[in-house]
């Protein structure tokens, strides 16, 4: 007496497998933290006294000056209780010693960490932020110097306190704003920037500092997913157990992580949820991007309740729940106690219908259900698993092992079917497998087309892999292809060899052989490891790369859910998601803030309309000297501090240009059109000119001329070459090369694009950060000259002419 055991609410009449579980629950350690559960004080005392007397042996005391007691639901709870320990003196003696332990009522701490309470985590954090300062140095440091002194320094100590517990979203956005503020007055430009630009990735056009809001949602959806596939069966039963829970109870057996119970708001539940799931299930809303359970089986099997099901159905449709409870009553409480699944009517295994068993009448005879067999028999017979499963495949309702076969039969009818020969280079029975990805490296967001081949001396086939969705890439197509080439082999006797390029796929299935147990723990963190799951279980260049121009497309293959995490990912534009999920939904957040209305450098300077390839990642990342960087944080911000601007915001300058007199001082007026600084644009123009030249040596001449003429006019405004007709080369933007080339009817590898844009960008933000340098200093010099002159006389000052160049 006095054990605890967990189980869900629904156990005493269970709604769903996880329903069945029971949980004995008795300590749970790491490291040096230990945590006892019981029920009863007595319980806890003994479990106590037996693992001191146990840790006595190794010379291990409790520091019980640090220990508390956790009472739960305990009226007129007690300051101290007396907990048993062994004599110091005598570590042998039979005879405990009672040590007081503090008692608490609102909190359980565990690794430094108040568990459940997201408000203290944050005020630990804030803390830790508050007295983070930068280096004291004598020379103010770089851009990409404070950016890795954030990343080491401090967020490597937030991360692992997010692990532990997260924080609302909202102090999250606050701490941001906090370290934005602090990288702002570092830096001591008048006017701050845009906080979330700071934070977003490269590739979007931002600067790549840490965010803590997206660690923090990160940090809540991966912890979901580690606990429900966690590898220690104990955790990963808790877990079922919670959402059978969450199921059954919060959402009338609607689940709660996609379809209607993921647009629910379960805030205010915090007394029956994990705060970290709440954090996960608002972030996966706000995504639109579900958690589905790739075995759903038990909808074939019918170890399901009625009640659940009922439940599940439309009003009107499902019978009410008297009749429900009269069937429970009667000895019916489960599907499979009613009928069963039979596909020979439909011929689809994905597609049974539902047969009610014939002694089900007589049984209900005498019965209180007997009344309502019409209502019972009609509903029963209109279930379909569409209806019944959770997400819009229907095929995650069988068994793993029908599914795969069923993907095996239908690759090996696609191939049977193809239209494209085979290769007459081949004179020994073997197929080779390749796959090909357009484009080659894309963004996580952006579309993209892989296809895979398998060859043989009589055969080949091609498929593509547009069911994936955006989460396929270059490895998965070339895993199915290796899979469907050992598909192949195995139906000629001997199996034939088989032959591929991807020589990682080959070390993995050497090491399969040679331990299985190791080459499968090696995969949790794999994109691909549900196709390699299915390649384990089963154990040409050109056609591939070709197959991307067909007129035909090639068919698309299944995807293997038969071999998934038991818990995946789903997003309608990615598919099922096996990539590292931390990542993707950093990604998928920074994406949201960019494609929002309100954030203001979108709204100034429309991506869609210039350039996409990604900025290099040494001027941002690893340059010594990044003035040129933090230019470019404040004029996509358009917090300059021009005349126009001073003018308008504080009224301590005039409005024109202090060096042309006739023309409004703003940020474009400086970067484009003041004739003060027209030498050093026509000083880096040149230089550009000749670099693109340089570039583009080995391509003919009409296409060096053609980027040639738009690179000499990238610093000024060209109606022709700038989308919004006025250069914004000190942005950091560029016109679409893409769209350049296929304006002029030429063909320009992408390899060779991608070096184009570098090149540019390079050159544009070093252009934007010296005029914007040179102009802070002729202002500064031009304030000096003014005041100095209102006040006192300075003499004349003649420098020798090797010094002549420091003023």
């Amino acid at each position: 007496p006095g054990a605890l055991t967990i189980t869900s609410q629904q156990h005493r009449s269970p709604h769903l497998p996880a329903d069945q579980l029971r949980l004995p629950l008795v300590m749970l350690e790491v490291m040096d933290d230990l945590m006892i559960f019981g029920s009863s004080i007595e319980y806890i005392s003994n479990i106590c006294f037996h693992l001191e007397r146990f840790q006595a042996a190794y010379g291990w005391t409790t520091a019980w000056s640090k220990s508390n007691i956790l009472l739960l639901n305990v009226h007129n709870s007690p300051d101290s209780l007396l907990m048993p320990s062994v004599d110091p003196a005598d570590l042998s003696s039979p005879s405990p010693v009672m040590q007081p332990v503090h008692v608490i009522t609102s909190h359980a701490e565990f690794l430094k960490t108040q568990v459940n309470d997201p408000h203290h985590q944050f005020q630990l954090l804030h803390n830790l932020i508050s007295s983070f300062q930068f280096p004291d140095t004598r020379h103010r440091l770089p851009f990409t110097a404070l950016r890795k002194i954030l990343s080491q320094l401090l967020i490597s100590r937030v991360r692992p306190r997010l692990a532990c517990q997260t924080i609302r979203h909202q102090d999250a956005r606050f701490l941001d704003m906090h370290l934005t503020h602090c990288v702002h007055d570092y830096l001591s430009f008048p006017f701050h920037f845009n906080s979330a630009l700071l934070n977003l990735p490269l590739e979007l056009f931002g600067f790549g500092f840490p965010s803590i809001s997206r660690l923090n949602a990160a940090a809540a959806v991966s912890g979901l997913q580690r606990d429900l596939n966690h590898h220690v069966p104990i955790f990963r039963d808790m877990a079922h157990i919670t959402l059978a829970d969450w199921t059954c109870s919060l959402t009338k057996c609607s689940y709660p992580l996609t379809g209607p119970g993921l647009s629910r708001d379960f805030s205010r539940t915090r007394s029956s949820l994990p705060f970290s799931w709440i954090m996960a299930h608002n972030t996966l809303r706000s995504l639109h991007i579900s958690l589905l359970e790739t075995d759903q089986s038990y909808w074939l099997t019918g170890d399901v309740s009625l009640a659940h099901i009922a439940h599940l159905q439309n009003p009107v449709l499902h019978p009410s729940h008297v009749i429900v409870a009269n069937l429970a009553r009667a000895g019916f409480t489960h599907l499979h106690q009613t009928g069963s699944w039979n596909d020979q009517d439909s011929g689809d295994p994905r597609k049974p219908t539902f047969r009610v068993h014939a002694f089900l009448s007589g049984a209900l005879r005498f019965t209180s259900a007997e009344k309502d067999w019409g209502i019972i028999s009609s509903w029963l017979s209109s279930l379909t698993l569409p209806r019944l499963a959770v997400g819009d495949d229907a095929s995650l309702a069988l068994s793993p092992l029908a599914q795969q076969a069923h993907a095996q039969r239908l690759l090996l009818a696609l191939h049977s079917i193809s239209y494209t020969p085979g290769s007459s280079l081949a004179t020994h029975p073997l197929v080779a497998s390749d796959a090909s990805m357009v484009p080659s490296a894309p963004l996580i967001h952006h579309p993209r087309s892989v296809h895979f081949s398998t060859v043989s001396p009589s055969s080949s086939f091609t498929a593509s892999l547009a069911s994936f969705g955006r989460s396929a890439t270059i490895l998965h197509g070339e895993v199915y292809g290796i899979i469907c080439a050992l598909l192949l082999a195995l139906r000629d006797s001997p199996p034939s060899p088989i032959i591929t390029d991807h020589l990682s796929s080959v070390h993995l299935i050497h090491s399969f052989i040679q331990n299985p147990d190791s080459a499968c723990s090696s995969l949790r963190a794999n994109s691909a490891r549900s196709l390699y799951h299915w390649l384990f279980t089963i154990l040409p260049d050109l056609l591939a790369t070709s197959s991307q121009n067909m007129l035909i497309p090639p068919p698309p293959v299944p995807v293997p859910s038969f071999c998934m995490d038991a818990f995946t990912f789903h997003h309608s534009a990615y598919g099922f998601i096996e990539s590292k999920i931390a990542n993707f939904i950093s990604h998928q957040i920074a994406l949201n803030v960019v494609n929002d209305p309100q954030f203001h450098p979108s709204q100034m300077l429309p991506r869609v309309l210039y350039d996409s390839h990604s900025p290099p990642e040494y001027s941002y990342v690893h340059a010594k000297s990044a003035y040129s960087v933090v230019v470019q944080l404040y004029a996509r911000s358009s917090q300059f501090d021009a005349s126009a601007t001073r003018y308008k915001r504080l009224g301590d300058t005039a409005y024109c240009c202090q060096h042309c007199c006739h023309r409004a001082e703003s940020s474009h007026h400086i970067f484009a059109h003041c004739p003060s600084f027209a030498v050093i644009r026509g000083h880096h123009s040149e230089r550009l000119v000749c670099d693109t030249g340089r570039t583009l040596s080995n391509e003919p001449s009409h296409i060096r001329d053609v980027f040639c003429d738009a690179v000499s006019r990238l610093f000024q405004d060209d109606l022709t070459l700038w989308p919004q007709f006025g250069t914004r080369y000190y942005f950091g933007a560029l016109p679409s090369l893409p769209k350049l080339a296929n304006t002029h009817k030429i063909h320009v590898s992408s390899r060779t694009l991608h070096r184009l844009a570098h090149l540019w960008h390079t050159h544009s933000v070093r252009l934007a950060g010296r005029i914007w340098g040179e102009y802070k200093w002729r202002r500064r010099m031009l304030s000096f000259c003014l005041h100095s002159s209102s006040t006192l006389s300075v003499p004349d000052v003649f420098l020798p002419e090797h010094l002549a160049n420091i003023i």
